[in-house]
């Protein structure tokens, strides 16, 4: 079982070298909420700027299917795919209360690139017999958790 389940702040590409990053912006409209600093306890209002088209195009790199797919083609070229082999992108969209900077966001946008490679997995690992899935979950709310989706 392969497990695609990534939150990253960067990536190079390994063809090009080129470097790309991630960001966690709204998309399409500004966004104000109250946020806690635990270091500070202290509560206060913070402002989002949306995304601009470069920043969600370096999201989608940094964490799209374009990378999932690079990543099971490593793992078939080095051999190490077993045969009946499953591999799975794993996601949750979070509370509504999140979707302004989460489930409708710049990390929300890579997520729809998942089902593309779908195909390509199964199709260019036919030898192994590989079935591609994307997953997505309710999420484990815990004390942790809370002050993170919250």
């Amino acid at each position: 079982m392969v497990i695609y389940s990534l939150a990253s702040p960067r990536r190079t590409d390994p063809e090009t070298g080129e470097i790309y990053k991630s960001t966690l912006k709204p998309v399409g409209q500004a966004y104000k909420t109250k946020t806690y600093d635990t270091d500070k306890n202290l509560v206060h209002e913070i402002a989002l700027e949306p995304a601009n088209d470069d920043e969600i195009e370096q999201t989608i790199k940094v964490m799209g299917g374009e990378d999932w797919e690079l990543w099971l083609n490593a793992l078939a070229d080095a051999d190490l795919l077993a045969d009946g082999c499953k591999t799975t992108a794993y996601t949750y969209v979070g509370k509504e209360l999140t979707w302004p900077i989460y489930g409708q966001a710049t990390i929300a946008v890579p997520k729809k690139t998942w089902i593309v490679p779908l195909p390509a997995i199964v199709k260019t690992k036919a030898d192994k017999k590989v079935q591609a899935y994307v997953s997505s979950l309710k999420a484990l709310v815990t004390q942790a958790s809370s002050a993170i989706t919250c």
